[in-house]
């Protein structure tokens, strides 16, 4: 995959899920639970992108 690709793909999640997140309303202890699990698959799929994008830089060095 490229770079842009990589980057297209990451913006793509980043919009989709600030959509999701706008019409969301924390009402519960569950509804925070929820938030926060989902904050952080968000937050554990943009480092899988930051990681290949770094594997990709590392490839071209060599």
């Amino acid at each position: 995959m490229n770079e842009q690709i990589i980057i297209n793909e990451a913006n793509q999640v980043l919009w989709r899920k600030t959509k999701e997140l706008s019409k969301s309303m924390i009402k519960t202890p569950r509804d925070l639970e929820r938030f926060a699990v989902g904050m952080d698959k968000l937050s554990q799929k943009m480092w899988d992108y930051k990681v290949e994008l770094e594997r990709l830089e590392n490839d071209k060095k060599i």
